[in-house]
């Protein structure tokens, strides 16, 4: 699968993120179609494809690419968003690749509290983000005040634009 993705066979990396809190998901365990569907993934997944990076899996380009780019044209926000140029939003993120880190449900912050990588050891950490140029997490911290995001609706769909 690492050998597709980085030939350019995934345009983009994303996650449903099913924030279902565990006592939810349990009433699967004896017959899976009593549990909703998804797995919560919005807090680690870029944290993930920083360790796959740091494993030699891939590269930081093709985790900026199908992370922030490609989703950015395939919504028509580029180069609004997606982008570190003039004009572009200034949503930013500083990465600090040599800190490590275990996941743990006690730090996750959406509604879930928990999530399946638990007890996970990962390399690569978002030190810094910042969205329109405002820091909103520091050092794992949100620090970013309740009520600054702004929905940003869906443009056309460029989707057939994208260059992998």
């Amino acid at each position: 699968m690492w050998n597709l993705f980085n030939k350019g066979y995934v345009s983009i990396i994303s996650s449903d993120h099913c924030p279902h809190q565990k006592k939810i998901k349990k009433q699967g365990e004896k017959n899976i179609w009593d549990a909703p569907n998804g797995i919560p993934g919005v807090e680690t997944s870029l944290r993930l494809m920083l360790n796959a990076v740091n494993n030699g899996k891939t590269n930081l380009n093709r985790v900026v690419k199908t992370m922030c780019e490609n989703p950015a044209k395939i919504y028509g926000l580029y180069p609004k968003k997606g982008a570190i140029e003039i004009g572009a939003d200034a949503d930013i993120v500083i990465l600090d690749m040599d800190k490590e880190e275990i996941l743990s449900n006690d730090k996750v912050v959406s509604k879930c509290k928990w999530t399946p990588y638990n007890g996970f050891r990962i390399k690569g950490i978002p030190d810094i983000v910042m969205v329109r140029g405002q820091i909103v997490l520091r050092d794992g911290k949100i620090v970013g005040k309740p009520g600054m995001g702004q929905f940003v609706p869906r443009q056309k769909d460029i989707s057939s634009g994208i260059n992998i």
